[in-house]
């Protein structure tokens, strides 16, 4: 199993949004700013599409979520 960083400005730049605007989105901290339903569809589908799963792990670092993705 190998381990990618994937950062919030990778799913940010699939997403064409900034950095921050993920961060709220992938938190669930949007109620208050105005977010349309097409950005936040974008910004999941983008996070998905990189493999992003919300872990338990935590970080110093908010840019930076591990990944687990197995390549073979």
């Amino acid at each position: 199993m190998k381990t990618n960083r994937v950062t919030q400005k990778d799913i940010a730049r699939r997403a064409g949004t900034s950095a921050s605007l993920v961060s709220r989105i992938l938190n669930g901290k949007t109620a208050y700013i105005s977010v349309s339903d097409e950005t936040m569809t974008r910004v999941q589908s983008a996070a998905e599409e990189l493999g992003y799963r919300a872990g338990s792990r935590g970080s110093s670092n908010p840019d930076h979520v591990a990944l687990e993705n197995e390549e073979g």
